[in-house]
């Protein structure tokens, strides 16, 4: 028989932000009905709506996504 792992496993706690979000009428019947259909959560279908822009390589603005004060408006 192997030997027993004796050491405990510790389950990290993540911290959460709350955030709310005013949806109208339309909308929220929407969402309701594409849960339903998909057989998901709203919570669930927002997370995987957002989570391209929550991932790690959005969490720094690149500098080369805005205009430099210097450079020419030529199409403005």
């Amino acid at each position: 028989m192997p030997p027993r792992n004796t050491r405990k496993k510790f389950k990290r706690r993540l911290k959460s932000k709350s955030i709310t979000v005013k949806l109208t009428g339309q909308q929220m019947l929407s969402l309701k009905n594409y849960c339903k259909l998909h057989e998901t959560t709203p919570n669930k279908v927002i997370k995987a709506r957002i989570s391209p822009f929550t991932s790690a390589r959005y969490r720094y603005l690149s500098e080369d996504r805005f205009v430099s004060p210097n450079q020419l408006d030529l199409f403005g």
